[in-house]
């Protein structure tokens, strides 16, 4: 009766976070694409399970009501060596 009462949570868990494959095929994307755009800051942050990454719906649900702003913000240095190197 116990594994009863698991199903439902560990379902409520694989709705609520999403792979990498799903979150690129949601955006009509690579996986690489996705990780390129967390890298540089465009993009919501996963969580770690583990070893497994995971983005939480909501999360990614409320960046794209908010208009998809940057995460993080590069600082005048790094963007100028970036420009002259």
């Amino acid at each position: 009766m116990s594994k009863r009462l698991d199903l439902p949570l560990a379902h409520a868990a694989e709705d609520r976070f999403l792979c990498i494959e799903k979150v690129a095929r949601r955006y009509d994307c690579s996986e690489r694409h996705i990780r390129r755009l967390v890298d540089v800051g465009t993009f919501p942050t996963p969580q770690r399970f583990g070893r497994l990454l995971r983005w939480n719906i909501d999360q990614l649900a409320s960046w794209e009501n908010s208009g998809c702003p940057a995460i993080r913000k590069i600082s005048d240095s790094k963007s100028k060596g970036r420009q002259n190197g």
